[in-house]
């Protein structure tokens, strides 16, 4: 199993389906918010007062302005799109931190213009600055790993960059401030899934948290992609608009494949919700193989629930089925009424 597929996958659906790249599509600024230009920085807040962030085990220091999120995992200023989210990787950080390289980055359109050696609790850790473009606007990024030999928790500071100045210190200081009780009940004992599926031969889930699954078959062919189905629902409430237009646009943020090309789409339902299909051929991004995607996307007004198949191009007639039966188990959880049987 080539682990840096998984983390990539996982991050996809934690992080890239998450609340800030939510925001950042679409975002929705008060038509009387004040002009940011005109905003002093805030303050840095005491060294004590550390807000837990659940289902992590990580505390952060909440500066003015900011608040902790009930959409996400973490902190954020959702008047002008800054944020710190926190992600939990259920990996080494040896192989997390593969996923973080300038080359890995660099393939999904983030740019690495900087990494600084940072001490975050104590442990030594990189301070990686970036950029990323998304549609008109750019944003300045910051990233902070935490791990050991078994999980790691990934720290992301998000500000446009028009705003860098304005946010800058703040940022930083909740990075550095955090605090990680890897030990703790809270990261032990993640949150329940708002979804279920069910396995489908060869399929098995070999991960599960933050309100998302991987799903992947251990015996793939030596030499051959890994199949990869991830299963997700975006953290924060997304107004998707057009679904069509959302839905290829969220599979052109798919981060470990490229020169993706679509062959069929149209309706198709997910589990009790309306949503749509996208069928494609693209390139994996790390054997440089042909490989076959299916992409299954819907919402429920407030939210958009994910389920999307990268396969070998030699394997994806096999598994076609397997992909199916996963989609097709799936259910929203609490509603009897799109419960699968059992």
């Amino acid at each position: 199993m080539k682990w840096l597929r998984i983390v990539l996958s996982w991050w996809c659906v934690a992080v890239v389906a998450a609340a800030v790249s939510a925001e950042e599509k679409k975002p929705v600024v008060p038509a009387k918010a004040p002009a940011p230009a005109a905003e002093s920085a805030p303050a840095p807040p005491a060294a004590d007062a550390l807000h837990p962030i659940a289902g992590t085990g990580v505390s952060l220091a909440v500066p003015p302005g900011f608040n902790a999120s009930t959409d996400f995992p973490g902190i954020g200023r959702a008047a002008d799109l800054s944020s710190v989210m926190v992600t939990a990787l259920d990996v080494p950080l040896a192989i997390a931190s593969d996923a973080f390289s300038p080359d890995a980055m660099a393939r999904r359109d983030i740019a690495v213009e900087s990494t600084t050696p940072l001490v975050v609790d104590g442990r030594q850790t990189t301070l990686i600055t970036a950029t990323q473009k998304i549609g008109s606007m750019a944003f300045r990024k910051w990233f902070v790993l935490l791990g050991n030999d078994t999980r790691s928790v990934l720290l992301t500071a998000t500000t446009p960059v028009k705003l860098e100045a304005q946010h800058h210190d703040a940022l930083l200081h909740v990075l550095e401030s955090a605090r990680w009780a890897e030990a703790g009940k809270a990261a032990a004992a993640p949150a329940a899934l708002s979804f279920q599926v069910k396995e489908a031969a060869p399929l098995r889930i070999v991960r599960s948290g933050s309100d998302s699954i991987v799903l992947s078959d251990p015996q793939a062919v030596k030499g051959h992609v890994p199949p990869l189905v991830a299963v997700g629902v975006s953290q924060a409430h997304v107004d998707v608009g057009d679904l069509p237009t959302f839905a290829k646009t969220r599979l052109d943020e798919t981060v470990s494949i490229h020169d993706i090309a679509v062959e069929t789409q149209g309706p198709r339902t997910l589990g009790s919700l309306e949503g749509y299909q996208i069928a494609a051929t693209a390139v994996d991004a790390e054997s440089q193989r042909p490989v076959r995607v299916q992409q299954i996307l819907a919402s429920d007004g407030a939210r958009y629930y994910l389920v999307q198949g990268i396969f070998d191009a030699e394997d994806a007639k096999q598994l076609a089925p397997a992909f199916e039966a996963v989609a097709s188990s799936f259910a929203l959880r609490n509603s009897s009424a799109t419960s699968p049987p059992r």
